[in-house]
């Protein structure tokens, strides 16, 4: 998160109101149509979580065209510690090392990033295992511009599991 010092708690105080009452409805709407197999876990305990994405769906335009492809050329990894869910903060430790912005359920944790030059991400922890007692996970983001430079729209999801520390 690019934010400077005078604009991040103003983010963080408009995202809060505007943003996440959105995310909340969200993830009750989707919680309510979940119920076969799902795991009860309680992601109110976790204080770290060390996430890699091995598949992502790469989505952008050519020319005035929408056009998708999954790759597994790479691994997105994503580390958050600090996890705050009274104050509904957490650090991200791989990258910026700044505070971003929790939303937490009984289902899911939210971890958003809002960077001043267009990006915006949201890894979400699911109360759910993989394999191994780590947690299925999402890592959505989206770029309009970066470096300074006007580039084409880049719409990305990843998907992979955490491991989390209690």
């Amino acid at each position: 998160m690019m934010a400077t010092t005078r604009t991040a708690p103003l983010m963080l105080a408009l995202l809060r109101g505007a943003l996440l009452p959105g995310v909340i409805l969200f993830s009750a709407s989707a919680a309510g149509a979940q119920t076969a197999g799902r795991v009860n876990l309680n992601l109110l305990t976790i204080t770290s979580v060390d996430c890699t994405f091995p598949v992502s769906a790469i989505g952008s335009w050519k020319g005035a065209e929408p056009s998708a492809q999954v790759s597994t050329d790479t691994t997105v990894s994503a580390k958050f510690d600090s996890i705050d869910t009274q104050d509904m903060i957490a650090r991200l430790t791989t990258g910026t090392k700044e505070e971003v912005i929790l939303q937490a359920s009984k289902t899911s944790l939210h971890f958003v990033e809002i960077e001043e030059v267009g990006r915006v991400a949201i890894t979400t922890v699911f109360a759910r295992e993989s394999a191994g007692g780590r947690l299925r996970a999402v890592h959505s983001r989206v770029e309009l511009v970066k470096g300074g430079e006007a580039k084409e729209p880049l719409v990305a999801q990843d998907y992979g599991d955490c491991a989390v520390t209690r």
